[in-house]
């Protein structure tokens, strides 16, 4: 059922207040990146059209992203890009099927979309093994701020 707009509108203004009540601004990377899982929250919250789901998946896969941000051990990578994998099934499960297309049946269907996902994430290995070996890499992260700097004018 679709959410009220008198139940949106105090969440958008409540999010960011408990966010500069905790941490003190709502600028730097722990902030910054439970502004944006509460801003998916929201996109959750009104999704009614196709539109909507991809653009919902889209910022689903920046937010798992920005995990990286905390950790980059392989194993959450490797996890991290399990999540990436679903979200990559999901926007296929949203794309229209043709009119004299069999219908599938649920499993299959799932089954499918992860197979293809999987594909498609096999097919991006060489061009992240290219980065890897030829991009340079910075002594310091790119954000560059340690997590208890404050910016001064």
């Amino acid at each position: 059922a679709r959410l009220p707009l008198w139940i949106k509108l105090p969440l958008i203004v409540l999010f960011p207040a408990l966010i500069i009540v905790h941490y003190g601004n709502i600028f730097g990377r722990e902030p910054g990146s439970v502004l944006a899982c509460a801003m998916l929250t929201l996109k959750l919250l009104e999704t009614e059209t196709r539109r909507d789901a991809h653009m919902a998946i889209a910022f689903s896969a920046f937010v798992l992203m920005s995990a990286l941000l905390f950790d980059s051990d392989l194993v959450f990578t490797l996890a991290l890009l399990a999540a990436l994998g679903l979200l990559l099934a999901a926007l296929r499960e949203l794309e229209p099927r043709p009119p004299d297309a069999k219908p599938q049946t649920v499993r299959g269907s799932a089954w499918e979309g992860l197979r293809a996902s999987g594909l498609a994430l096999f097919a991006a290995v060489p061009l992240a093994l290219c980065v890897f070996l030829f991009f340079p890499r910075l002594g310091s992260p790119m954000w560059g701020a340690p997590t208890n700097a404050m910016a001064r004018t």
